[in-house]
């Protein structure tokens, strides 16, 4: 941020230049975990090699893929989607209502019909 950002800009800028940078340094976080993983991973693979008391002497195999390769980032639901869900959720609750007043109805069927009442 600039000088004149800071002075003559908008109060709200440092806010959002600090949320940027955050997740500048979250990204960048993330990405040294990744590479220590290759390393530890790369560090295992080879460490037959390099323990004098293994009778094993040849290197593990390497990861074959990224790690990341299988990751999917999950998308927005759309406003169909929601409504969608929303939907299906009220459905269920109209169903379970169905069910629970049917098993009343019955029991109380099944009442009258034994001379009592429920």
């Amino acid at each position: 941020m600039t000088y004149d950002e800071y002075w003559n800009g908008d109060n709200y800028l440092p806010r959002y230049y600090r949320k940027a940078y955050q997740i500048k340094r979250e990204q960048t976080d993330s990405e040294a975990w990744l590479q220590g993983r290759y390393i530890y991973d790369a560090l295992l693979a080879a460490s037959p090699v390099f323990n004098a008391l293994s009778k094993k002497k040849e290197p593990l195999p390497y990861v074959k893929q990224p790690y990341l390769q299988d990751v999917v980032i999950p998308k927005e639901e759309t406003k169909e989607e929601k409504e969608r869900k929303q939907m299906q959720t009220q459905r269920q609750l109209f169903e379970a209502k169905v069910i629970e007043f049917n098993a009343k109805f019955l029991k109380r069927k099944e009442a009258e019909k034994n001379g009592g009442k429920l």
